[in-house]
């Protein structure tokens, strides 16, 4: 056997816990189902890798089997080795790593990728590889694989590095060597033999098959799937700029997890999960008493005080109407009365947003500096609902925001999202931000708001094309209209859900301070 370490006399060195790493908690609800309790007797091992715990309702089941499937380059080993990792790092508990395809030397190698150093955690007797080759494992006798050594082995690893984890590479490799020799049967047999030694010692294992894509089946031999308490079926396909990869809970034996597909990524750290947030309608932290003040002294004297707390506003307006200007004086608004800010940019890019403000005299860069305003840049092409979601509620958690302008939804659907998939996310970020009692701008591109006929101020809504009133708890119109050969800004409070508003037009302007809330608009001539 061949354990792979850097040095050939390598320094053992005390074993260091994990410095500061990119939480698991990061997009962690706001409440908890009680479906995600783990059902008696059987207990969860976290696994420390970013959004799969979530995605699992909790962890992997403890001291249980969890196969990983997925065809070449979806990512299975790099899955399977965080695991190990995670654990080392984040936990304390000690790995090992059974490989029957790559080489140790070649684990060792990729992995450092990611910043995995594996030769001091071999040194620390933290983790150990075990080599399955063919060469590696033999009876002297006849050169054959012998099975007996290999269970002795890994029995023997995992009392030296105290391991609690294990992750076995892969069981289709294992197929493809040594079937020929022992027969297809008995390779299960005796692949069964070593995850039953593995659960009796207490290790949760984790096991990596190869999935063909013409079939259904979550792997190529079948097997695998029966002798698994969990399975996880990786995939991908690709998108315009980028490699869309997605992941799906097949199966948790005796446990809840969420169900459905979700993306992920590979990134320089590792793998990052974008599970779903559950939906509960039942739990909000809102208070129709409590009013949020725009930053537009007239426009909340219209709104009776201000937005309720929590409410969902939807601006629309079409283009150089000052939906932005709006959403960047409601958050300076906030953050004089000590509430932080997060504004999403998926139109304009932030530099722009930023002089824009400048141009206004918002010091806003202060904001920034002292962690009360932050902005988040999402580029459009390949987005998904699960991803933008995942990186606006992370701002929202870490600045406890509780104002955010999305500028703006109307973008979503002229990527890669269609209708119902822009509708599922702000249906999910608006249940999210009622839990926390969090006020929302989402600015939206009406494109019927220009050139209003003589007997017609406001135009058509357009908003029904993605049936968003039933998600808002407010409207607010920016309308153009052309009167005695000039361009009038008028504005409209559309809906307030739960509050008395004026229900008058209004005529506004744009100045060097920002939105001027003017009077009423009468009678027009024409």
């Amino acid at each position: 056997m061949r354990l792979a370490t850097g040095d050939s006399n390598p320094k053992k060195e005390p074993f260091k816990p994990m410095d500061k790493d990119r939480s698991t908690n990061a997009v962690k609800s706001a409440f908890d189902s009680d479906e995600a309790i783990a059902a008696k007797g059987v207990q969860r091992l976290e696994t420390g890798i970013p959004g799969l715990d979530e995605l699992l309702g909790g962890g992997i089941a403890k001291g249980r089997t969890m196969l990983v499937s997925g065809s070449s380059g979806t990512g299975k080993t790099v899955l399977l080795n965080e695991f190990l990792y995670r654990g080392v790092r984040k936990f304390g508990q000690g790995g090992i790593f059974i490989t029957f395809e790559e080489r140790p030397g070649d684990i060792v190698r990729n992995v450092a990728g990611f910043g995995w150093d594996y030769d001091a955690l071999i040194a620390s007797e933290k983790l150990a590889i075990v080599d399955c080759s063919q060469s590696n494992i033999a009876t002297a006798r006849s050169g054959e694989f012998d099975w007996e050594v290999l269970f002795k082995r890994v029995e023997h690893m995992v009392k030296k590095t105290g391991a609690k984890r294990a992750a076995i590479d892969s069981i289709s490799t294992a197929f493809g060597r040594l079937s020929g020799t022992a027969g297809n049967y008995k390779v299960r047999e005796l692949l069964f033999t070593l995850m039953d030694r593995l659960k009796a010692m207490g290790v949760t294992t984790m096991i990596s098959a190869e999935k063909l894509e013409a079939k259904d089946a979550t792997s190529r031999h079948g097997f695998e799937e029966f002798v698994s308490d969990g399975a996880l079926n990786l995939a991908f396909h690709h998108g315009q700029t980028q490699v869309v990869r997605t992941v799906c809970v097949v199966k948790m034996r005796g446990l809840y997890f969420r169900s459905g597909i979700v993306e992920y990524t590979i990134d320089g750290q590792g793998i990052m999960i974008y599970p779903k947030i559950p939906i509960d309608r039942s739990f909000a932290r809102t208070d129709f008493d409590i009013r949020e003040k725009t930053g537009v002294e007239g426009l909340d004297r219209a709104m009776n005080g201000g937005i309720p707390q929590g409410h969902m506003m939807l601006i629309a307006g079409n283009t150089g109407a000052g939906k932005t200007m709006l959403g960047l004086q409601f958050l300076l608004q906030g953050i004089k009365e000590g509430n932080n800010g997060v504004f999403i940019a998926l139109e304009e890019p932030v530099e722009q947003v930023r002089k824009t403000a400048q141009a206004h005299g918002w010091g806003i860069e202060a904001a920034e500096k002292q962690g009360l305003l932050r902005f988040v840049r999402c580029e459009l092409l390949d987005i998904s609902a699960d991803r933008l979601l995942y990186h606006i509620l992370k701002a929202v958690r870490e600045t406890g925001a509780k104002r955010v302008v999305i500028d703006s939804v109307s973008s979503l659907e002229s990527a890669t999202m269609n209708r119902d998939k822009v509708r599922e996310f702000l249906i999910q970020i608006s249940t999210y931000f009622k839990t926390r009692g969090t006020t929302c701008y989402m600015n939206y591109l009406s494109a019927k708001t220009f050139g209003a006929s003589k007997g017609q101020l406001l135009g058509n809504l357009t908003t029904n094309e993605m049936r968003l009133s039933s998600i808002v708890d407010g409207i607010i119109l920016l309308r153009y209209v052309e009167r005695n050969q000039q361009i009038m800004r008028l504005m409209n409070i559309f809906k307030l859900r739960g509050s008395d508003h004026e229900r008058a037009i209004f005529r506004y302007d744009i100045a060097t301070g920002g939105i001027q809330f003017g009077s009423r608009y009468g009678k027009y001539q024409g």
